[in-house]
């Protein structure tokens, strides 16, 4: 069984059925059964089309092996790390997804009791091991397969964040779910805090018909965009593929850049605790940073990826709010958890409190403008960093999560991918006019080097 890939992420994503398959997930379930010997999980998918079956391997791997499971049926990554939390006897929680890779993709997220994140770049080498030797089996299954809902539960707590000291005003808001797993928590919660949202594209459908699920991506937009300024909604909102990621755009369709919405959600944190730190990655732009430190916080800064941010916010009590550049916002108050549903409701509270509409919002929040990620297939990433780096010997080199080059009036980071063999870049600069010189000059220089 090749086992080679695991641990390459934080999480597992591959091709489905070419990579994995359902015997793969099986010996999976039984090989972490083994290595963390919990009593009872919880399993839950995304609406892909090999998630169905690919859990049921999973969740006959766990039960092989003595294992009790909860099955929690087609649900979003934030409420699957949540479980861990709101059921104490839950030992690790378990989401087949492959986030917002294309539909040809599966893969699991995983995370421990209370939230704690599963770092599979640890524990890989154990996993692997068991897999390639699993004995065979002697008996049939002996745990537990069970139904639980936990809609309800998900939906009066994320509630909370939005419900502090006045009501929400009225507005028309454009919800795009991507055909992903965002629709019944949104009707849900619709429902229960009467919030006007017209859904789009609300049926989950692993085929992802209309667009990829993936909001980062400005290409996937277009429809949310067009729908919010046809009709005059007051903002729209798009969820990736598992709903643990959210993008917001305002009235004129202009999309709030994580930076923004870092900043608009630190000032809200930092109004309720004075003086509180807030986290983030090295992509986070100046407007952000300097936006924590005006308003008397601490900007702490951090590697890349999950487990590195949620293990700092545990080890530090002072981290009340964190961002990573991919869309994901974690807060204390969801135990250090990240959740785009959250994260929308603190920005409908803002935009409430504040009496403006979300233009205007998006100016007072955007001083500095960016590129979204960019993506290059590149032949050797290393070197092709190195050789970027040094045609701007003169830059404050920071390394970590890649390069990054800073400069007064621009700065850029150029980083591989955590879970694809891509080369990324990002940049910020204090006008439109540096910013496009400046990115096409350093994405020249990345593909000018990946040709030799």
């Amino acid at each position: 069984m090749d086992t080679s890939f695991i641990g390459s992420s934080y999480d597992i994503r591959a091709v489905y059925p070419e990579t994995i398959d359902e015997a793969w997930f099986f010996a999976l379930g039984r090989a972490l059964a083994r290595y963390r010997s919990p009593s009872r999980v919880s399993v839950w998918w995304d609406a892909r089309v090999s998630s169905p079956s690919l859990s049921d391997a999973l969740m006959r791997g766990f039960a092989a092996e003595g294992v009790n499971v909860v099955s929690l049926g087609l649900v979003s990554t934030d409420m699957c790390h949540w479980s861990s939390v709101r059921f104490d006897d839950i030992d690790l929680a378990v989401m087949v997804t492959a986030s917002h890779n294309p539909g040809r993709y599966n893969g699991v997220k995983v995370c421990e009791k209370g939230g704690v994140p599963f770092n599979f770049k640890t524990h890989s080498p154990a996993i692997r091991s068991i897999m390639s030797d699993l004995p065979e089996l002697l008996g049939g299954q002996s745990g537990t397969i069970e139904f639980r809902s936990i809609l309800e539960d998900w939906i009066g707590h994320v509630s909370a964040f939005a419900a502090w000291e006045t009501t929400l005003v009225p507005l028309r808001i454009i919800a795009d779910a991507g055909n992903g797993v965002a629709g019944p928590p949104l009707e849900a919660l619709a429902q229960s805090i009467g919030l006007n949202i017209d859904p789009l594209y609300f049926e989950p459908d692993g085929t992802f018909p209309n667009h990829p699920a993936n909001p980062l991506d400005p290409e996937t937009l277009h429809m949310l965009i067009d729908r919010v300024r046809n009709i005059g909604a007051d903002l729209g909102i798009a969820f990736d593929g598992d709903a643990d990621r959210a993008v917001v755009v305002d009235e004129k369709g202009r999309i709030f850049s994580g930076t923004q919405m870092t900043a608009i959600i630190a000032k809200i944190m930092l109004e309720r605790h004075p003086g509180a730190a807030i986290c983030g990655n090295t992509l986070l732009g100046d407007d952000a940073r300097n936006l924590v430190r005006l308003l008397g916080g601490e900007f702490v800064q951090e590697y890349v990826g999950h487990v590195y941010i949620k293990e700092r916010m545990r080890s530090d009590p002072r981290i009340v709010f964190a961002w990573e550049h991919s869309g994901h916002y974690y807060f204390r108050e969801n135990q250090c958890i990240d959740s785009g549903l959250i994260a929308f409701l603190v920005f409908l509270r803002y935009l409430s409190d504040s009496g403006k509409r979300a233009s205007e919002i998006w100016d007072e929040f955007h001083t500095r403008e960016s590129t979204p990620e960019t993506n290059f297939e590149v032949r050797n990433i290393w070197s092709t960093i190195a050789a970027v780096a040094a045609y701007y010997p003169d830059a404050q080199r920071i390394d970590g999560d890649g390069v990054t080059l800073r400069y007064q009036d621009w700065w850029c980071n150029i980083r591989p991918s955590s879970n694809e063999p891509l080369l990324r870049l990002n940049v910020e600069a204090q006008n439109r006019e540096t910013l496009n010189a400046r990115f096409f000059e350093v994405a020249e220089r990345i593909r000018a080097h990946s040709k030799e």
